[in-house]
C-alpha cells in the first residue's frame, strides 16, 4: 500500500524504524532462541574469510578473462560462418 501511493524508497523509510524497535524487544521476550554461549571461533573466521576472498577473486578473475575472450572474438577479424548482410 506504501509502494502505490508513494515512492518505492519510502518503503526502507518506513522498515528502518520499525525494525530497529522491534530487534532489541526481540531479542529480550525470546531468549530461548539464542541458546548456550559458544567461544568465538578464530580460526574458523579466518578459515571463512579466506575462502570467501578467494572464491570472491575467482569470479572477478573469470569476468575478466570472459570479458577479454568476448572482446577479442567481437573485434576478431574471420567471418561470420553464414553471412547474412546482404540479403
Amino acid at each position: 500500500m506504501v509502494v502505490q501511493s508513494l515512492a518505492w524508497q519510502w518503503i526502507f523509510r518506513l522498515n528502518v524504524p520499525v525494525s530497529l524497535t522491534l530487534i532489541p524487544l526481540i531479542s529480550r521476550y525470546m531468549a530461548e532462541a539464542r541458546g548456550p554461549r559458544t567461544p568465538f571461533d578464530a580460526a574458523g573466521l579466518a578459515c571463512r574469510a579466506l575462502a570467501s576472498a578467494g572464491v570472491g577473486r575467482e569470479i572477478r578473475t573469470l569476468q575478466d578473462a570472459a570479458a577479454v575472450k568476448l572482446l577479442t572474438w567481437k573485434f576478431s577479424s574471420t567471418p561470420p560462418v553464414l553471412d547474412i548482410s546482404n540479403p
